[in-house]
């Protein structure tokens, strides 16, 4: 099974994915793919 997640961009929610994003990598949770929309393409990048 594959894994992926679309991240998007825009004052507040991209601070909220960007700690998402932190908490499934500390959990270490791992997507096959990441897509980012706008500012959120800066997000899955890293």
């Amino acid at each position: 099974m594959r894994t992926s997640v679309i991240d998007v961009g825009g004052g507040l929610r991209r601070i909220y994915a960007a700690g998402v994003l932190d908490y499934c990598m500390e959990q270490d949770i791992r997507f096959d793919l990441g897509i980012g929309i706008s500012a959120g393409s800066v997000n899955p990048a890293g």
